[in-house]
Parts: C-alpha cells; sequence; structure tokens
C-alpha cells in the first residue's frame, strides 16, 4: 500500500477493515483476467499471506493456485 492518504492499514485494524483493505489493493498488474496465471513474485498479498496467514500450511497451496490461474481451488 502506498504512503498516499487513507491507504494504511493500522496493525490495530479490525478484521472487516483490514480485510476491505486487503480487497482493494493491486496485487499483480499483469492478471488482467481470472483464467490467466497470475505471478507470486512481489505480490503484496502474498507477502502478507507469509507474514501473517495463521495457517501457513496453505499459502503454498494459494500460491500454486494463483500461478495456475482461476478463482476456485
Amino acid at each position: 500500500m502506498s504512503k498516499s492518504q487513507g491507504n494504511a492499514v493500522p496493525l490495530s485494524a479490525s478484521d472487516a477493515h483490514f480485510a476491505a483493505a486487503v480487497q482493494r489493493m493491486l496485487t499483480d498488474p499483469t492478471h488482467l483476467r481470472a483464467s490467466n496465471p497470475g505471478q507470486v513474485e512481489r505480490n503484496i498479498v502474498f507477502t502478507y499471506l507469509d507474514a501473517f496467514d495463521p495457517d501457513p500450511d496453505t499459502v503454498p497451496e494459494l500460491k500454486a493456485h494463483y500461478r495456475r490461474a482461476g478463482l476456485a481451488r
């Protein structure tokens, strides 16, 4: 997220506030359609998942799915 006003997510944010902020994030500008494979590298969502996901064993599966393309697992 940028340093622009209104783009910060404080560590004390509620789950709803954090979820809303994550949903607005620009993740992968080359991933224009859900059917296109995505790039995990330098994708801020995966950086946050690596750091904060309460179940880190699921993150590799999410990354593999994103690289394959599609929305459903």
